[in-house]
């Protein structure tokens, strides 16, 4: 292998670990905060926060024009494109935060709801706080510093986990969650520009600049918005505020892990594959490192997490969730397809293909909300659920066809970059199965809890165990295992001659 290809797979893999490390920390008391609060909240009041959030997620996502990538992307830029980049989210979270206002009477009247007025009218104030964040954070991302990001997402973590559990044990409302998402956002704020002083100012002069590659990018993030933000808005239409609150609830506690170890990902890869020529060896290269790393990853907390949802449902949220069981163990088994095709989007924006991810979400977003709302309106909750999960399969074939005309690479290529984990899930699931059947199951917290332990430790044993064996078996052939261990060695040497 030449050194451009460990080059670029070291930034990827050593970046990867350092990010997905941290983000778990962070995720471990979003985790920890979602469990406590699901205890002290009901289904219905999660659902009537996720439906004022999908509408709030739904205005800022489909009006989202990049600039941060295109700022990361772009080597050379001057200070005139950080400010037009401040000066646009600044103008563009005002103008969204007095359509918010405006849409929360007819919206809570179509819906039902007046409660939602309130809500919303609360919740305007958060895209004018996103429009004011440091835009030369970005710098750290650039330089693959990402030391900084994770203070600042730690320190906002821990902050809103004060302020919301702290305000639900005093009001037991789900104001609470509203009041700790504004306080969050307020921290972020402000410590965006503690960690890298800037000094902002108002201009549009780089406008056309920046939109030369953002232009296609938030035409694609409408689309996109509109095809996932909407499902809360729809289902409290067709359903229940209780059945809100499951699905979403589902969705996010199956999504937590994958997003904190996704996202951090892409963060990495995006300007890795920045700095590479998109036709070269080691673009393709770093690109299938960083797939089957996250594949190995992310496959066995999915199908783990399907497999012992019986019994982690009744101790991790409490009775009052059991209809939560279904939803999370489908969700769960996505993940492993999730992970294939994760990185399509961050590879595609890197090699400058925004127009074909605009193409992409054209084509996704009026079949995802057409098959959803046939499921919803048919089957209810797990109609719902069956159908978002059709939904990501098609714009996971998307995203591969996507892939394989900028690489030029095979479907049958994408398979081999994650076969022995394959054979690894297979032996965890055969293992964990066969632990279950072993132990009867029961209806006491007890039980639930001894055959939780049980077959989360069997599974974290097998999976490593049988993965390693079929890389050895195979040759030991270069890819994710090897750079993993390679950087594990690197470190344990340095920390001996530090100690020396």
């Amino acid at each position: 292998m030449s050194q451009t290809h460990a080059g670029s797979s070291d930034r990827v893999v050593t970046g990867t670990i350092w990010v997905v490390s941290a983000r778990m920390t962070v995720r471990l008391i979003g985790t920890a905060s979602t469990l406590f609060l699901a205890r002290l909240l009901t289904p219905a009041d999660f659902g009537l926060v996720a439906v004022a959030m999908s509408v709030v997620g739904l205005c800022q996502a489909s009006t989202e024009f990049g600039f941060d990538l295109a700022l990361i992307r772009d080597s050379n830029a001057s200070e005139a494109d950080y400010a037009t980049a401040w000066t646009a989210d600044l103008l563009r979270g005002t103008i969204l935060a007095v359509l918010l206002l405006l849409v929360a009477k007819p919206l809570a009247t179509f819906l039902n709801d007046t409660r939602l007025v309130a809500l919303l009218s609360t919740l305007s104030v958060i895209p004018i706080l996103e429009g004011l964040y440091n835009p030369r954070f970005v710098d750290f991302d650039k330089r693959m510093q990402f030391r900084p990001f994770f203070i600042l997402m730690v320190a906002v973590k821990i902050i809103g986990f004060m302020v919301t559990v702290g305000l639900a044990l005093a009001w037991r409302s789900y104001w609470a969650l509203i009041f700790g998402i504004i306080v969050s956002n307020v921290a972020r704020l402000l410590l965006s520009y503690v960690l890298i002083p800037y000094r902002p100012r108002f201009t549009l002069s780089s406008w056309r600049k920046l939109m030369g590659f953002s232009g296609w990018l938030a035409g694609a993030q409408l689309m996109g918005a509109m095809g996932s933000r909407l499902d809360n808005v729809i289902l409290k239409k067709l359903l229940t505020a209780h059945g809100v609150g499951i699905f979403s609830v589902s969705r996010d506690l199956t999504s937590m892990a994958f997003q904190e170890i996704t996202l951090p990902l892409r963060r990495v890869l995006f300007p890795a594959l920045s700095r590479l020529t998109t036709a070269s060896d080691a673009f393709r290269h770093a690109y299938f490192v960083g797939v089957s790393a996250l594949f190995m990853i992310l496959a066995p907390i999915g199908l783990g997490l399907a497999l012992v949802a019986r019994d982690a449902v009744p101790i991790l949220l409490g009775g009052q969730w059991q209809d939560a069981v279904y939803p999370i163990q489908w969700f769960s088994l996505m993940a492993g397809f999730w992970a294939i095709t994760a990185m399509a989007q961050s590879a595609a924006m890197s090699a400058g293909q925004t127009r074909m991810i605009f193409r992409r979400n054209l084509l996704y977003f009026p079949i995802r909300i057409t098959i959803f709302i046939l499921g919803a309106d048919y089957y209810g909750l797990m109609g719902a659920v069956v159908c978002s999960l059709i939904a990501d399969v098609f714009l996971g074939i998307l995203n591969l066809t996507m892939m394989n005309r900028i690489l030029g690479t095979t479907v049958l290529q994408h398979v081999r970059a994650f076969e022995r984990s394959l054979g690894a899930l297979l032996a965890m699931a055969l293992c964990v199965a066969t632990v279950q059947r072993l132990i009867p199951a029961g209806t006491d917290l007890i039980t639930h809890g001894f055959r939780l332990a049980a077959a989360t430790g069997v599974g974290l044993l097998v999976y490593p165990a049988v993965h390693l064996l079929l890389w050895r078996v195979s040759g030991r052939p270069a890819g994710a295992e090897q750079r993993i261990i390679d950087l594990l060695a690197r470190r344990r040497n340095n920390k001996l001659t530090s100690a020396q």
